[in-house]
């Protein structure tokens, strides 16, 4: 049975997982976090532990010395209970999704973890864990990005930004599809940091993992047909992908 005390905990080891996530994010040492907060390093570990609850005072006191809003640590995602998380489509079934997408600058497979939380009717965040190494630290992630999820029937778009850098913000402009697949496609728009010019990538996003191999890779890659695409409509689109993972 889910009592109320345990609910507590599972919220008080959310917050503190966040603290850490962010901290870590930050590039600062529990030592120099303290400093900060003016609390003993002790005392800092315990709130990231979640072994002492942390009171409202203390817990925007953490967000202004992160730069973040205090919404970023109260994210918590609620076990699945079946209930949909959106109204309807391939966001209903799981607030925990997996992205993958190449390397702009090689063939590599980038892995990341997006978790979406409803806040309120209609209102909903996301997290996004990019180029991520183990799925067991998140916190270890080259890029962390935080905003918000507008949801359609046709698609479901995000808007994020980066935490370490405030000027970079993504897109994700992701299908919806309504059938019992477990994958979808979409696109990921941004400004490459090494080139800095506008950039669009193909991205699979799946809600199981996907193992990185050959398969998923040439999915990922611009084809002959992409291209012949582009050069008539001017344009770049995902359709051909799209009815690659729906037939």
């Amino acid at each position: 049975m889910f009592t109320k005390g345990a609910a507590m905990s599972e919220i008080t080891n959310h917050i503190g997982q966040r603290i850490r996530l962010y901290r870590k994010n930050k590039q600062l040492t529990l030592e120099q976090f303290a400093a900060q907060l003016h609390k003993s390093k002790s005392t800092v570990s315990k709130y990231e532990c979640g072994e002492i609850s942390i009171d409202i005072e203390t817990l925007y006191e953490i967000a202004d010395a992160l730069q973040i809003s205090i919404r970023q640590l109260l994210d918590r995602v609620e076990p699945h209970t079946g209930a949909p998380l959106m109204p309807r489509g391939f966001f209903a079934k799981s607030p925990r999704l997996y992205v993958y997408y190449l390397n702009k600058n090689s063939s590599r497979i980038v892995a990341g973890v997006l978790e979406i939380t409803q806040e309120a009717k209609d209102d909903y965040t996301s997290v996004f864990y990019a180029d991520i190494k183990d799925y067991d630290n998140l916190f270890q992630c080259r890029h962390l990005y935080f905003g918000d999820v507008h949801y359609s029937d046709s698609f479901v778009n995000l808007v994020m930004q980066n935490q370490d850098n405030a000027a970079e913000r993504i897109f994700m402009n992701i299908a919806n599809t309504f059938g019992q697949g477990t994958v979808t496609v979409g696109m990921l728009n941004g400004t490459s940091s090494k080139y800095m010019v506008p950039i669009s990538l193909k991205i699979i996003v799946s809600q199981n993992m996907l193992p990185q191999d050959d398969a998923l890779r040439t999915s990922l890659q611009f084809s002959r047909e992409d291209f012949s695409i582009m050069r008539k409509t001017h344009c770049f689109s995902v359709d051909r992908l799209f009815e690659q993972f729906n037939d």
